[in-house]
């Protein structure tokens, strides 16, 4: 029996898309100090661009348990789902999972899901061991006899907004890269 809980938040925690992180932050602090003004205007901009892109694929999602709501916060969409309105967990395919809502469609839970793919896929005990991790916590935290709601999605504007603005720097970074000749050397 689990210990009864008032919240729980399961983020990723696969540890690719934080080595990329880290391993893209040191590239562009290292490009921003010591590369020529010109490169630092090219590489800083693609560097962490992709390192946005690695925190989307990694810690950027995480599925929150309250007594009266279950929140999916997928990478660029969050969904706030009653706890009333919920009815378990499915997977068709691995590794996906997904949470049941009554008379709706399923929401994916990436948060429970590796966001970049390592070279394996995810085994069939791992799978398991995931979807276990999903009921467990939602058996932890007792659910409240809220009102009937329906469930709440938006977008998760900060990330559009810095997703289409280090676009639009990697656009400049590629377009410096490809006017300037002799750039690297």
């Amino acid at each position: 029996m689990a210990t009864l809980q008032r919240e729980v938040t399961i983020r990723r925690s696969d540890k690719l898309p934080f080595v990329f992180m880290a391993m893209l932050t040191g590239a562009a602090c290292y490009a921003a100090i010591a590369a020529p003004l010109t490169l630092k205007l090219a590489t800083v901009p693609i560097l962490l661009t992709m390192d946005f892109v690695a925190f989307l694929g990694g810690p950027a999602a995480y599925l929150t348990i309250t007594p009266t709501h279950v929140i999916v916060a997928n990478p660029l969409v969050r969904h706030a789902v009653p706890r009333s309105l919920t009815d378990g967990i499915q997977s068709w395919t691995r590794p996906n999972i997904e949470l049941r809502i009554h008379g709706q469609s399923p929401i994916s839970l990436r948060a429970v899901v590796p966001g970049l793919a390592g070279p394996s896929p995810v085994t069939v005990a791992e799978h398991e061991r995931r979807m276990r991790r999903v009921l467990e916590a939602l058996d932890s935290v007792p659910a409240s006899n809220g009102v009937q709601e329906q469930v709440r999605s938006q977008r998760r504007l900060a990330h559009f907004v810095a997703l289409g603005v280090l676009v639009v720097a990697l656009i400049c970074g590629l377009f410096i890269l490809g006017t300037h000749r002799g750039l690297i050397t």
